[in-house]
């Protein structure tokens, strides 16, 4: 995934989701072996991330135990694509709504950052898009959950 680039410019992801999630880990969805075999995770966020290469292994753990996870990110490229990760996505109850959901891939023309769905990055991300990206997510899932 194309995060591992951007995300090395933080300390941690810490200082993007906040310390009220502390306790729950990122979930980053990638196809691709490299991403998980790398150990550029651990430095980069600062905080528990899981890397799962199966798309619908995935989902099914956000789907099983919500509260475990503060954001999901799909790279979408090694799955089909955006619209098969966003038909999948949209089966998982609550994902997106009360869990911010970042999808990237490198066919996506204009980045989006709308009021209800995931958000979605054209590939590679910028540093810059992935703050905006976790900075709109969160604030609209607080949003959501505090009303």
């Amino acid at each position: 995934m194309y995060v591992e680039r951007v995300v090395m410019g933080y300390g941690s992801l810490e200082d993007l989701v906040g310390g009220a999630r502390r306790a729950r880990s990122v979930l980053m969805v990638s196809a691709a072996q490299a991403t998980q075999d790398s150990d550029w995770t651990a430095r980069a966020f600062g905080t528990r991330v899981e890397i799962m290469t199966e798309l619908y292994t995935a989902l099914e753990a956000v789907e099983v135990d919500p509260a475990s996870w503060s954001l999901v990110m799909v790279d979408c490229d090694g799955f089909g694509g955006l619209d098969e990760v966003t038909r999948a996505i949209a089966r998982v109850a609550g994902l997106g709504a009360t869990l911010p959901v970042i999808l990237s891939a490198k066919a996506v023309a204009e980045q989006s950052f709308p009021a209800e769905g995931p958000i979605v990055l054209r590939a590679p991300i910028s540093r810059l898009s992935l703050r905006m990206g976790v900075e709109h997510a969160l604030r609209r899932t607080l949003a959501v959950t505090y009303g």
